[in-house]
């Protein structure tokens, strides 16, 4: 990648491209928000396109615009106006052999063409695939003990040879990250940071939210789920957390310049807030 940005390599080719492989809710898009941030200054630069909306029989023509009926295509349009962004391609195994093809060209000569004939450049793009395919089969070798690069080489193979992605297709990224189920001290991790980018956003509002390792540990804990990783994190955090300091802020329990501390509760997604006696 530095290489590509200082014009050492071939500049045909978007920016980066990688396919991340692995089980829902173990951070793949988040990593894509992190590469925006860094390459685009926000995490908002992304465009993101959710390939399973695009399998039916006129999945292409959505993407690339249609003659017939006069229509721009979303994906042609969207590059063409935030040429400079990443793309991130939600669930790609779920693209069809059409839209493959289509994939194919932007990720080998960063060029596009809509319906209408007109090219697109795809140059200064950074490229994410996302994919769950496999992922019952990291779980098997993640409880095995494998990891590390024998686990990617095993992942790479199995979804060659199931056929889910054919070689010329995995070849065309920079790289393939296989990501791993998540351990507890991940997840505690992961709830750590969810609780801070909280007490900043509450910090703006003159309100100093003091948090503990409990109440991580709690949030790390009821909001794990096997099928869905730590997604469930985010929803305890905007809805259960938000509601009840939305609902103290509103009832004045809460008030501008007061500290408070964010505790566990008893029972499961239960969390009590405790004002701080100001010095």
């Amino acid at each position: 990648m530095r290489a590509k940005t200082v014009g050492v390599v071939k500049e045909d080719r978007p920016l980066g491209s990688f396919l991340f492989l692995g089980p829902t809710g173990v951070g793949k898009t988040e990593t894509a928000k992190v590469l925006a941030k860094v390459y685009y200054g926000a995490s908002e630069n992304i465009l993101r396109f959710d390939m399973a909306e695009y399998s039916g029989r006129e999945g292409l023509e959505r993407l690339i615009g249609s003659v017939s009926k006069n229509l721009p295509g979303a994906l042609t349009t969207a590059i063409k106006n935030k040429p400079a962004s990443l793309l991130l391609l939600d669930e790609i195994e779920k693209a069809t052999k059409e839209i493959y093809n289509l994939f194919l060209s932007l990720l080998d000569e960063g060029i596009i063409t809509d319906a209408f004939g007109k090219k697109i450049v795809c140059r200064h793009l950074f490229v994410i695939g996302t994919s769950n395919a496999g992922a019952e089969f990291v779980r098997q070798l993640v409880n095995r003990g494998i990891s590390g690069e024998e686990l990617q080489k095993s992942v790479v193979n199995h979804v060659l040879e199931k056929e889910i992605f054919s070689p010329e297709f995995l070849n065309r990224f920079d790289g393939v990250v296989v990501y791993e189920p998540l351990k507890p001290d991940d997840l505690v991790k992961i709830a750590h940071l969810m609780l801070l980018e909280l007490a900043e956003n509450l910090k703006k509002k003159n309100i100093t939210l003091t948090l503990t390792d409990d109440t991580a540990q709690k949030l790390a804990k009821d909001g794990y789920d096997p099928a869905f990783g730590a997604r469930p994190m985010k929803r305890i955090l905007n809805i259960v957390l938000g509601d009840l300091i939305g609902r103290a802020i509103l009832k004045g329990e809460i008030n501008e310049g007061d500290k408070i501390k964010l505790l566990p509760g008893e029972g499961k997604e239960e969390f009590r807030l405790e004002k701080v006696p100001v010095a």
